[in-house]
């Protein structure tokens, strides 16, 4: 609040009221009725405000101790009468006059919000507005009251308005600061300004502007009041405007001009004036983004961008870079410039790190920016600034492998992998003695490596060769491990046994080995044989596995059985398989030899489940008829001649049958006309018998010897 000087006030305890102010030494409280408050009725939650009034210019009296009483506080003759209002944006302004001698008086229901405005007056005989003190910013919370504490009440000049009309002596304006102060990157700083008088049918209007934009902003431009707002205090907000700068602090006013009012006192009235002073806050420097790095020896690159902080004008910033370890890392580029036009570009300084080939740990070294050849001045005389740098170490005490675990398998091939040490061994010599944790699945060679500062980085192979035993044991794991404790390089002497895993896969598991895996036979050929042999050691338990033909009409088996011991269980013994003629056209018959070891006294292998051998045996029977003979002769006037017949294959529940008869009926004659068999007979051969017919027309032509056939037709067999 704006104010010249001012005297002591006490607050004295009064009831609890929502709005309540002391006026003189005396003390009491007097309730008023709602409907007495000029301005809009609220249905929603309201709070109160109190405050104690001081008029500015009214002096006190001490008492005997040079302390002041309540009862010293003099009220200036001209107030009969305190008008108080309450308003804000969000409101209808609520107001009150009460008679000073009342000496204490409330206003309830006020609305709760923020930012609420109290204007308390000190008003004549006339109404006119002798005093004035305003307190802005006030929350009001719902059911509780605020106390703004003291609240000073200032004489106004051209004191005396009615508040019903202005006859020029009374034009002026209540300005709660004269003087306000902002900073450059700071937050804006308000003031309240408000008529002093009733317009009454016309309008008052200040433009308001800012005498250095480039100091400060206000808003709003503008501010009117009527007859209706007149007693409205209205916030001006200024906003400091951040240069680029170094201008120390400036000073500017917030000009308010009434000149445009339609009220002709207020149009004529001088321009008003808010001073604000704008602190600086630009000095000679650089923002640099970011301040520290952190890279890595093998690492990528890192970068960092760095400016001026303010404009160099016609002069130009230039600072040096460089790395203060460049064993660590490098910078680029060497220098960087700046001038009026570029000064807010940030630019790149790229750091790339070096990698050493020493356990040295993480290494903290500055990459230093010196100002020192600018034409600039105040960056000349700046001094070095410094941006950290943190390289992690990738070198320590150790061993690379490739790969770091290998593959066998037991009946495979060797396999390799290579190492060496992770850092010199300087003067000293880097051994490691290499050995298998488990000879039984892999052996390695060789039997140590040594290196040397001439070779240490080079790669050395060592070579792990598979064992293949006969258990199935599945796929075993195991270490080649590689101890550098004979080092004489100490570091690498105290490290642990470095190990390379190794996985062995197993060719051994539960099962037979056959040769063949099936066999092929003919009825009427020879037998074939095959060989099998268990795939691991029974260890004490035998194997034993019984053999036999799943069909004995198409061949069989032998021996019936075979067993195995743990000294034999490599050796592969044989079956013999048979085939068997039937006199069927069954065509190829397909049948196993089944090899069941459940009788072994093997677990493993007695539980397995029947193997078995696949054989095909190929028939050798055909559909026919065997003649015997196959041809006959006979004479005109001789003897009657027999051929058999017999069928090749048994019909089964069928029947063969044939009819026969004769290609020249004055040849010969046949008998019987037909024969049949069936499965009991079908191997029987049956007699057809043939009677030669002498020409009977002329005994003495000669038609010499005539061929014909004796036919069988099978065609109504079932």
């Amino acid at each position: 609040m704006g104010m010249n000087s001012r005297f002591p006030s006490r607050k004295w305890v009064i009831p609890t009221a929502l709005f309540w102010f002391v006026l003189s030494s005396l003390q009491f409280s007097c309730a008023l009725e709602k409907d007495d408050l000029e301005g809009a009725r609220f249905s929603g939650p309201t709070g109160g405000i109190t405050a104690n009034i001081v008029f500015s210019d009214v002096p006190a009296s001490l008492d005997a101790d040079h302390s002041i009483t309540p009862q010293a506080i003099q009220l200036p003759d001209s107030v009969v009468t305190i008008r108080a209002i309450v308003s804000a944006e969000d409101m209808e302004p609520l107001e009150k006059v009460s008679d000073v001698s009342l000496g204490a008086d409330e206003i309830d229901e006020v609305p709760v919000g923020l930012d609420r405005t109290l204007t308390l007056q000190g008003l004549d005989s006339e109404g006119g507005i002798d005093y004035e003190g305003v307190e802005t910013g006030i929350t009001v919370m719902a059911g509780e009251t605020t106390d703004i504490g003291e609240i000073v009440l200032n004489l106004v000049q051209g004191g005396g308005d009615t508040g019903g009309g202005t006859d020029g002596s009374n034009a002026g304006f209540t300005i709660s600061e004269t003087s306000l102060a902002t900073i450059e990157n700071g937050s804006p700083q308000s003031f309240t300004i408000r008529p002093n008088s009733d317009p009454g049918t016309a309008t008052i209007t200040v433009d308001i502007s800012s005498s250095d934009p480039t100091e400060g902003t206000v808003a709003p431009q503008t501010l009117s009041w009527t007859s209706s707002d007149h007693t409205t205090a209205k916030t001006v907000t200024v906003t400091p405007v951040d240069d680029p700068e170094i201008d120390g602090s400036q000073t500017y006013n917030i000009v308010l001009d009434p000149s445009s009012s339609t009220e002709t006192a207020y149009a004529a009235l001088p321009v008003q004036s808010v001073s604000v002073t704008n602190s600086d806050d630009d000095t000679e420097g650089f923002t640099i983004d970011p301040d520290s790095l952190s890279t890595s020896e093998n690492g990528s690159d890192q970068t960092f961008t760095v400016r001026p902080n303010t404009d160099p004008g016609s002069a130009t910033v230039t600072i040096s870079i460089v790395s203060m370890d460049p064993t660590e890392g490098l910078v680029s580029p060497a220098t960087l410039s700046w001038t009026s036009g570029d000064y807010t570009n940030p630019k790149t300084v790229t750091v790339s790190p070096e990698d050493d080939i020493e356990p040295d740990g993480p290494q903290t070294y500055d990459i230093r920016l010196d100002p020192a050849a600018s034409s600039e001045a105040g960056y000349a005389a700046l001094g070095t600034f410094a941006v950290s740098v943190t390289n992690s170490d990738d070198d320590t005490i150790g061993f690379t492998f490739t790969p770091t675990s290998i593959s066998t398998m037991e009946n495979g091939t060797s396999q390799t992998f290579l190492v060496r040490p992770d850092t010199d061994p300087g003067d000293d010599t880097i051994t490691v003695n290499i050995d298998s944790s488990d000879a039984s699945e892999g052996s390695v060679g060789p039997a140590s490596i040594s290196w040397t500062t001439d070779d240490y980085t080079t790669d050395k192979t060592v070579t792990v060769t598979p064992e293949n035993d006969s258990d199935p044991d599945g796929p075993q794991t195991y270490n080649i491990r590689l101890n550098p404790s004979t080092s004489t390089e100490a570091g690498y002497a105290a490290l642990a046994i470095q190990t390379v895993s190794v996985t062995n896969a197993d060719d051994d598991s539960i099962g037979f080995t056959f040769t063949p895996t099936n066999i092929s036979t003919s009825e009427s050929g020879v037998a074939k044989t095959f060989t099998l042999h268990p795939n691991t050691d029974p260890g004490a338990d035998n194997i034993t596995v019984l053999i036999d033909s799943s069909d004995t009409t198409e061949g069989s088996v032998s021996p019936s059985s075979l067993i195995w011991t743990s000294q034999d269980f490599l050796t592969e013994k044989t079956v013999t398989v048979t085939p068997i003629d039937d006199d069927e056209i069954d065509g190829a018959a397909g049948y196993n030899v089944r090899l069941n070891p459940a009788t072994s006294a093997n677990a493993d292998y007695a539980g397995l489940g029947t193997q078995t051998v696949a054989v095909t045996n190929a028939d050798d029977d055909s559909a026919g008829f065997t003649f015997s003979p196959t041809s006959l002769s006979t004479s005109e006037d001789g003897t009657s001649k027999t051929f058999t017949v017999v069928p090749n294959t048994d019909p089964g529940a069928l029947v063969i049958n044939l009819v026969i008869s004769r290609s020249d009926l004055t040849e010969g004659t046949v008998s019987p006309d037909n024969l049949s068999w069936d499965t009991d007979d079908y191997t029987t051969a049956k007699d057809v018998t043939v009677t030669p017919i002498d020409d009977p027309e002329d005994p003495d032509l000669v038609d010499f010897a005539q061929t014909y056939d004796i036919i069988l037709d099978p065609t109504g067999s079932t």
